[in-house]
């Protein structure tokens, strides 16, 4: 017998082909009566070495052998064959994959589900506009657009903080119905103050009958000084040929003067420069005429369309001008 085995029979070679086996002990799969093995040269040819170093795998070089190498770059192989990788382009990510601490510019698109954002974040420069969530970040100070404030007085008034960037302040009291805000000088928080008495500048008569004023408050004893308001006016009724005052303002009394003439006195005199306009009321026809005034009176007339007096069941004037 020769010194080396070249070629090992079987009594009952497989002859089944699968494409995955490296070596064939007896009949080939190629021919039934075709006996085919490998030489122990041309096994040497495909693994240059039986043993492997841990954590190492085979890889064809560029020769196209196989060559044991270490598993480099974003992953890391265990003996177990459990593969670990911890990186991405280089740049590490935490190893549960939960969240991802890549750089931003590496995402281009899509939508981050907000469990996955969280943590602190610097240098951000815009957030759109913020539709949902509850601000617990710290207070937004006067310098960005904010209050300063963390709370504030229910219904109060926010004056400027003391400083041109400090904080805003509520004044201390909400005061009382009818108060009014008042300044109390630089440095000092205005306050809700009653109105002093001394503040309260009444018109006077010549203020109203100059009519300029525009800081002075009009009394009710004073509104009549205006040069629009009438100095006196009233509704004169006749029946059964008797005048009778009816409304009326600065005027005390009627004298009847006879058909269609009566005169009115006025309570206040009046100053002579004045005007009278009359009308008549409840008449289809006539005329209503002024016949004479004076400082104390006005005398009003009444015709029917043909000249003759008459007298009215309603008449009425209104005079205008200047109370002493």
């Amino acid at each position: 017998m020769s010194a080396n085995i070249h070629q090992i029979f079987l009594a009952n070679p497989t002859t089944t082909f699968n494409a995955n086996d490296i070596l064939y002990l007896g009949r080939s799969p190629y021919g039934a009566t075709d006996d085919f093995a490998f030489a122990y040269s041309s096994l040497a040819a495909q693994f240059t070495t039986s043993t492997l170093a841990d954590t190492n795998i085979f890889v064809g070089n560029g020769s196209n052998v196989a060559t044991a190498v270490a598993m480099s770059g974003d992953a890391t192989l265990a003996n177990t064959g459990a593969i670990t990788v911890t990186a991405t382009g280089g740049s590490p990510f935490s190893a549960s994959a939960t969240t991802d601490t890549t750089d931003a510019s590496n995402i281009s698109s899509g939508t981050l589900p907000s469990a996955r954002i969280s943590g602190s974040y610097t240098g951000i420069t815009g957030v759109g506009t913020l539709t949902a969530g509850t601000w617990s970040a710290s207070t937004i100070g006067v310098s960005v657009g904010g209050t300063g404030l963390t709370s504030a007085t229910a219904y109060g008034v926010l004056c400027g903080g003391t400083t041109t960037t400090g904080a805003f302040q509520s004044i201390a009291s909400l005061g009382t119905s009818g108060q009014v805000l008042t300044s109390n000088g630089a440095g000092s928080l205005p306050t809700m103050q009653d109105i002093p008495p001394s503040s309260l500048v009444a018109a006077t008569q010549a203020d109203q009958e100059t009519g300029t004023s525009t800081t002075t408050y009009v009394s009710p004893g004073r509104q009549q000084f205006h040069l629009s308001a009438s100095k006196s006016w009233a509704v004169v009724s006749t029946s059964g040929g008797i005048p009778a005052l009816d409304s009326n303002y600065n005027a005390s009394s009627v004298t009847d003067n006879g058909v269609g003439n009566h005169r009115v006195n006025f309570t206040n005199s009046l100053n002579a420069d004045y005007c009278v306009t009359v009308m008549q009321v409840n008449n289809a026809i006539g005329n209503t005429v002024v016949i004479n005034t004076s400082t104390s009176f006005v005398e009003i007339a009444t015709f029917d369309d043909l000249g003759s007096p008459i007298d009215t069941a309603l008449c009425g004037y209104a005079a205008f001008g200047d109370l002493p």
